[in-house]
């Protein structure tokens, strides 16, 4: 390997993407990089609470190289331009990371500039679909990825 290979990747500031004013990463903790993401969000339709849920788990694409994850809880949110088709701005909390990789010191996220995303009305949760039902949908975002200071 060559002696002037990177031994990081990314912006060191998230200066091009939208952070809501009311979203503020507790200090000790730094920019780590961003990700540009995109896929599916799967919702199950709870007809006794008449709401969408689900578990948020992120992990690496790459699993051969990169095997953490992380288990996360929002802790603020802020809405999008269109609440009705993208889903909201987000703070967003690692509770429970694994494995060796990008996402094993991971403390903090933002997904910010979402397109898509966006669950059913909770009032067609046990109406229009039936109680367990999987909604799917895409979506793709910019996320903001925060980590412990260790300097």
């Amino acid at each position: 390997m060559s002696s002037d290979a990177p031994t990081s990747i990314g912006n060191y500031e998230p200066n091009d993407a939208y952070i809501p004013s009311n979203f503020t990463i507790p200090s000790g903790n730094v920019y780590k990089f961003k990700l540009y993401s995109g896929g599916c969000v799967w919702y199950r339709c709870n007809s006794t609470s008449g709401k969408w849920g689900g578990k948020v788990i992120i992990r690496s694409a790459i699993p051969k190289h990169d095997t953490s994850t992380m288990t996360v809880t929002v802790i603020g949110t802020a809405p999008s331009a269109n609440p009705k088709k993208d889903y909201s701005y987000e703070l967003i909390s690692a509770a429970v990371n694994t494995g060796k990789g990008a996402f094993a010191d991971v403390t903090y996220l933002i997904l910010s500039e979402a397109e898509g995303g966006v669950a059913p009305p909770d009032k067609e949760c046990g109406t229009t679909y039936p109680d367990g039902y999987i909604y799917s949908t895409d979506i793709t975002a910019t996320n903001l990825y925060f980590h412990p200071d260790t300097k």
